[in-house]
């Protein structure tokens, strides 16, 4: 379960993408179709690793609920810190 407690900004960032795209269609613009592009690639890759980590984050939010000892707890946290160092690297 997710929960969104600010204005989700992923899909306005998409959809100022999607509009930048539309625009560069004229050719007045035609220079910066290329950096757009990579502006939309870019993004694209950036919000499925946000995605993947939120999958993580809820797998592990939901195996801490249904195991409440502090131990196995103890044990998940680090995990997920590795897993969150192992990203960083």
């Amino acid at each position: 379960m997710t929960h969104q407690t600010t204005t989700p900004v992923l899909p306005l960032m998409r959809q100022h993408i999607v509009l930048l795209q539309a625009m560069l269609q004229q050719d007045r613009f035609a220079a910066l179709r290329s950096p757009v592009q990579e502006l939309a690639h870019g993004f694209a890759q950036l919000e499925s690793a946000l995605r993947e980590q939120a999958q993580t984050l809820e797998a592990v939010m939901a195996l801490l609920a249904l195991h409440p000892s502090d131990a196995y707890r103890n044990h998940l946290m680090q995990g997920l810190l590795g897993l969150q160092q192992q990203l960083q690297a």
